[in-house]
């Protein structure tokens, strides 16, 4: 039973530490996704947004301009002109934020869950393993466990053989009852009268 129960309780626990590196293998890869990539990719956003803020307001203020006050005209457009080439440069870094972030996170994820499952087969190999070498035991005990029961229904069918055998005496005896059943049961029974006790009861 030793030899069953130790592989089973090692393998419980090879289980568990495995089980746990690999989840916090996933999480750790998550979470520095999230907080580098991603991140990257919001601060990005907010810039672009705030870029296009700005132009709009240019656009807004260029077509605004008096065309009699060539000064603020000239100003305005050159706001815009601007405002127009730094909105393009983070439209530039920005799509290419999204790219990245969407390329990456089929990589990152796809990573963690072939991470997870190489885990996973690391776990079921040495518990494959496991189960291969107490296979002997194994079979041996099972064979043991056949014999019992064999065992067991012989000495079952030589009880009931018995049990007839004495019921039929008990017909068929002139012994008193309980002579009888000092004489043909008591030999059975693990009591702690001796022989010389039981004849002397007989009498």
């Amino acid at each position: 039973m030793q030899s069953t129960v130790q592989p089973a309780q090692y393998f419980s626990i090879l289980s568990q530490i495995l089980f746990d590196q690999a989840q916090r293998s996933v999480k750790q890869q998550l979470h520095n996704f999230v907080k580098e990539d991603v991140r990257r990719f919001k601060e990005t956003k907010k810039q672009f947004d705030k870029v296009r803020e700005d132009m709009e307001i240019a656009q807004v203020k260029n077509a605004q301009a008096p065309r009699n006050k060539p000064h603020e005209v000239e100003e305005a457009t050159s706001t815009l002109v601007t405002t127009r080439k730094c909105f393009r440069h983070l439209a530039l870094d920005y799509v290419l934020q999204i790219n990245v972030l969407q390329a990456k996170k089929k990589f990152e994820i796809l990573d963690s869950m072939l991470s997870f499952m190489q885990a996973q087969y690391s776990l079921f190999q040495q518990g494959f393993n496991l189960l291969d070498e107490i296979d002997p035991y194994m079979k041996k005990l099972a064979a043991e466990l056949d014999q019992l029961v064999i065992d067991s229904a012989v000495e079952k069918r030589e009880m009931e053989h018995k049990h007839a055998t004495i019921q039929q005496r008990v017909r068929t005896s002139a012994f008193s009852p309980v002579s009888f059943l000092i004489l043909h049961i008591f030999p059975y029974l693990t009591l702690s009268f001796n022989s010389s006790l039981c004849l002397f009861l007989l009498f």
